[in-house]
Parts: C-alpha cells; structure tokens; sequence
C-alpha cells in the first residue's frame, strides 16, 4: 500500500470528514464539475533517510490539502475534519502525521475559498 492509499483510507473512516466531503478526496486534480466541498491533495517532497549499511525504509513525506466550498466556513469545516483526522495519527504504514501551517485565501477563479493545511508524514515504506 501506498502512503497515499494509506491516508485515503483513514480519511474515509473518519465520518467527520465523510459527512462533509463522502469520498471526494482527490490526487492532484478533481474532476470537472466535481460536487462540493471537495479536497484535493498534492505530495510536495518526500526525505528518504539512509544508514550506512542500508536504506531504512523511513521516509518523512509533506503533503498539501486543499479544502475546496462554495463558503469559507465549510472550507474551513473540512479542513478542520482532516485535521482531527491525521493529526497525531498513525496506523499500518503511517508512523506519525503532524500539521504543518494552514491558511485559507478565495479563488476568484473558480469562485471557491480554499482552505490550505500541510500534514507531515513519517512512514515506513516496505
């Protein structure tokens, strides 16, 4: 299983998050005309650590959502959902999240405010 896998899968168990969004949580790029609120998600790096001998397998991962709504405190809603969702979580590969910075702006082009919320990743990739 991916990282990416891994944290869809929590996301989708939390029902706070699945009540305002069901399972419109997206990689990159959501679909057009896309039903909302809605998330999308981007990784932005990754830090493979290394021992001497061999490569550990541990890896620190920054991830970006972005929580998409028609209103900024349903924007603000959601990210607030994935943030109870992942802070401090960890569960199969996931040995850690944490919340990076959060900010939230208006996108005057597709007329939505977005909520921003970076979560840092420690996984074990097998």
């Amino acid at each position: 299983m991916t990282v990416e896998a891994d944290l869809i899968t929590r996301l989708d168990a939390v029902s706070m998050v699945t009540d305002l969004v069901g399972s419109r949580v997206y990689a990159s790029q959501a679909p057009q005309n896309v039903t909302r609120p809605f998330v999308v998600f981007h990784k932005l790096g990754a830090d493979r650590r290394s021992a001497f001998v061999s490569d550990t397998g541990d890896v620190r991962y920054l991830f970006q959502f972005d929580c998409y709504a028609e209103t900024y405190d349903v924007s603000i809603s959601v990210a607030n959902a994935l943030r109870f969702a992942l802070q401090r979580y960890s569960g199969n590969s996931v040995h850690h999240v944490f919340v990076g910075s959060e900010k939230t702006m208006y996108n005057d082009e597709g007329e939505l405010y977005r909520s921003m919320i970076e979560f840092i990743v420690w996984y074990k990739e097998s």
